[in-house]
């Protein structure tokens, strides 16, 4: 459920902006965006703000900030500049969908339907039925609530959260063996995850003090070609490590 770096860049790089880029704008957005991908959101909201000090109008870096901002807690201020992304571009199911969550973290469950419901259709991300369904449960309505997270369960079956997510939901409905179900995968599949992140943890490591013949004994231990969330880990930390043709 969480975007990758990329996934955002290639977003933030597709939003409507006629004007010509000026290089300034484009070394803090590069910037920035490494800073994002080490998951260093306090320094990378520095170089998206110097961004926009250049060139206000950049819709990229006010929505590379707001991403930042939301990963921060700063939820106001993060509103604050995807509406100013919408101010620049018009519509967009991206700031839509950013909205409707927003809306969610602050109890605003109505309006958070009414953003998630207008996407949900065309979805800017794979876990938008999964937030629109925990809008409805938080607002009291258990049979959307049910509805649209098994559709999340559907979009996202590797995702643990979802799984209890609708577990809750189920034993809300009064559906206590379907959800006795979903918290036994939710169980089996955090589980996984976890040892998902000390298998990255050590193959980022290797990758970083040892020799790359070494690091690749280290690094297969988490090549599953079942598991394309794994592969597409591997292949990020072989990437970053410069090691393009693994």
């Amino acid at each position: 459920m969480r975007l990758t770096v990329a996934a955002l860049l290639v977003i933030a790089t597709g939003i409507s902006f006629a004007q010509t880029p000026k290089p300034g704008v484009e070394a803090h957005l590069s910037q920035g965006a490494q800073l994002m991908k080490s998951q260093l959101f306090d320094a990378a909201a520095t170089e998206f703000e110097q961004a926009i000090a250049e060139d206000p109008a950049d819709p990229r870096a006010h929505f590379q900030l707001a991403v930042c901002l939301m990963s921060l807690g700063r939820n106001d201020d993060a509103r604050q500049q995807f509406e100013q992304v919408h101010k620049l571009t018009g519509e967009s199911r991206y700031v839509t969908y950013y909205l409707g969550r927003l809306d969610l973290l602050s109890n605003d469950y109505p309006s958070a339907i009414q953003r998630l419901r207008s996407v949900v259709t065309n979805p800017p991300f794979p876990d938008t039925a999964f937030y629109l369904g925990v809008a409805y449960m938080s607002s009291g309505n258990v049979a959307d609530g049910v509805r649209w997270l098994e559709q999340a369960v559907k979009l996202e079956p590797r995702d643990y959260r979802v799984h209890y997510r609708l577990a809750r939901a189920y034993s809300s409905a009064g559906r206590e063996q379907d959800a006795a179900h979903q918290y036994a995968l939710y169980s089996q599949l955090r589980d996984e995850h976890k040892n998902t992140e000390k298998d990255v943890r050590a193959c980022g490591d290797a990758l970083r003090t040892e020799a790359l013949a070494s690091a690749r004994e280290v690094c297969h231990q988490m090549s599953d070609p079942n598991d394309p969330e794994k592969l597409t880990l591997l292949g990020q930390l072989f990437g970053d490590a410069g090691a393009f043709e693994d």
